[in-house]
């Protein structure tokens, strides 16, 4: 019975770590009045970053409150630490501008200076 017991463990570690995936978590601090433009833009952005040659699996956003107040969360799941790596979340914003028009470039323009903008003030990490 004691075999049948840690064999069992062994196969679930085993089951658990065969499935990694890895979290890229980024804090935006952000006044409470920016966090809807934020959102906005963010979505904006991920829509062009979305191309056949991202690596992300899954993305979710969401409001925290830490002691010294409002900030953004942003949760981004890649199937392994290369694909953390490798990830260009902007080679479709590339895609894009090399495509648009004048103006379709004007407006992508206005986008990434104000997504950069956020990226200013914010931190990461790599969670599994």
């Amino acid at each position: 019975m004691k075999s049948i017991k840690i064999m069992f463990t062994f196969l679930f570690v085993f089951s658990l770590s065969a499935q990694e995936e890895i979290w890229d978590v980024t804090y935006y601090d952000l006044p409470a009045d920016q966090i809807g433009e934020f959102v906005q833009t963010h979505k904006s952005f991920m829509n062009l970053s979305m191309t056949e040659d991202s690596k992300i699996t899954g993305q979710w956003v969401y409001r925290h409150w830490y002691g010294s107040g409002p900030t953004i969360v942003v949760y981004t799941s890649y199937a392994s630490a290369a694909d953390a790596v490798n990830n260009d979340p902007w080679a479709g914003f590339r895609e894009a501008w090399q495509a648009g028009s004048d103006e379709e470039k004007k407006e992508l323009e206005a986008l990434a200076q104000k997504y950069a903008g956020y990226l200013g003030n914010h931190s990461d990490e790599i969670r599994t």
